[in-house]
């Protein structure tokens, strides 16, 4: 269990943290060119809203919780509504774009890595000593009772991947 003096989910001798990413106004690339998920910005908004009074309301998971927030504070403009969850403002830039990437993003998916690059350069939850792994979650979602999912987890499992019984791959809510 997560506590103020363990930022962390605690799963047998594992501590992981709980990263989540939000993008509330999509890219123009990714809103026009790539038809898929949510694309209107206000129901963007009301999701990752939702998701995010339930994780403030998880009293056994929510100090583990890292928002990474892309939408230049649309969404955590008022950070004292969740006041366990550690919240990061990040304003994408191109000069972001090539600290982490070395280049200009421009896939899909590209945008979220920087955004997920800042948020391990300056999550003090994620940077904290304990921290043996770190889960991310897409911030429209809300998992509850994580650590029922992990009980196999130990500081040794150098990789966590939500699978499939295809063996290609999905999302915990897409399966």
């Amino acid at each position: 269990m997560a506590t103020q003096d363990t930022p962390c989910l605690t799963v047998n001798d594992a501590c992981v943290a709980i990263l989540l990413t939000t993008a509330v106004n999509r890219t123009t690339r990714s809103a026009k060119e790539v038809k898929k998920g949510l694309t209107d910005a206000a129901e963007r908004l009301v999701w990752y809203e939702r998701s995010l009074r339930l994780w403030e309301a998880d009293v056994y998971q929510r100090h583990a919780i890292v928002v990474v927030d892309n939408s230049v504070g649309a969404l955590l403009r008022a950070a004292e509504r969740y006041p366990h969850l550690e919240t990061i403002n990040f304003n994408h830039t191109r000069q972001e774009e090539r600290r982490h990437c070395g280049h200009k993003a421009s896939a899909m998916g590209e945008q979220e890595l920087v955004s997920i690059g800042h948020a391990m350069r300056t999550s003090s939850r994620i940077n904290n000593p304990r921290t043996t792994h770190i889960l991310k979650i897409t911030g429209r979602y809300y998992a509850p009772g994580l650590a029922e999912h992990l009980k196999g987890l130990t500081r040794v499992h150098a990789l966590i991947r939500q699978g499939s019984t295809s063996g290609v791959g999905c999302e915990a809510l897409g399966c």
